[in-house]
């Protein structure tokens, strides 16, 4: 199902989610309506998020081509702003910027995330986070580093030492700050984050720098 959410703060942004509440066959179906064929995906939650992106991106650019340039970020032909896509359980969601870069990641919240902390938090970013949120502060941390991987749209990011996130208290939704640091570039984020049902919605624009 479409929806619009209104709860981006940037004025040149809006985000786009799709409630995935119907059966693959039924995503099938919409998707193969205008003559598309499906793709080689065997896993069904993957072909599920697949297709509910994909309608997704037919709803709000009707007609138009979604592709990837060199690097494998989406964009659409002829369109002059920046999307970002992503998924996650049962929801699909698509960042559309008329100003700049953009990201946006979509997190269920698990336990997981504990687990693989010092893969890509750095030893200071680990340091200021709240024993009682814990677990929450992980995962903005992880989004927000996604985003910002998300709008600089180049591969071979080290998350850990390449990407940082500001101090922040977790709350039901905020702004944090993180910045991307290359030898050649360096790039300021403001990162927000909303608790959308059991998902933490995050997404980003590029300020700057």
């Amino acid at each position: 199902m479409f929806l619009k959410s209104e709860i981006t703060t940037y004025p040149s942004e809006s985000l786009f989610l799709w409630d995935i509440s119907e059966s693959e066959e039924e995503l099938k179906t919409l998707y193969c309506a205008d003559g598309s064929s499906l793709p080689a995906i065997q896993d069904s939650a993957r072909l599920k998020h697949f297709l509910a992106s994909r309608m997704l991106v037919r709803r709000v650019f009707p007609g138009q081509v979604l592709d990837k340039d060199v690097f494998g970020k989406p964009y659409i032909r002829g369109f002059s702003g920046d999307i970002s896509l992503s998924h996650s359980g049962d929801l699909a969601g698509l960042l559309v910027s008329t100003k700049g870069s953009c990201g946006l990641d979509l997190e269920v919240p698990g336990d997981r995330i504990l687990r693989i902390a010092g893969r890509f938090c750095a030893p200071e970013e680990l340091d200021f986070q709240e024993v009682a949120t814990f677990r929450e502060s992980l995962h903005i941390i992880w989004g927000a580093k996604e985003c910002m991987y998300k709008a600089y749209g180049r591969k071979g990011i080290d998350f850990r030492t390449q990407l940082r996130v500001s101090p922040f208290v977790v709350s039901d939704k905020g702004t944090i700050h993180g910045t991307l640091t290359l030898a050649e570039v360096v790039q300021h984020f403001r990162i927000s984050y909303h608790y959308y049902k059991s998902y933490i919605l995050l997404w980003t624009e590029a300020e700057s720098g």
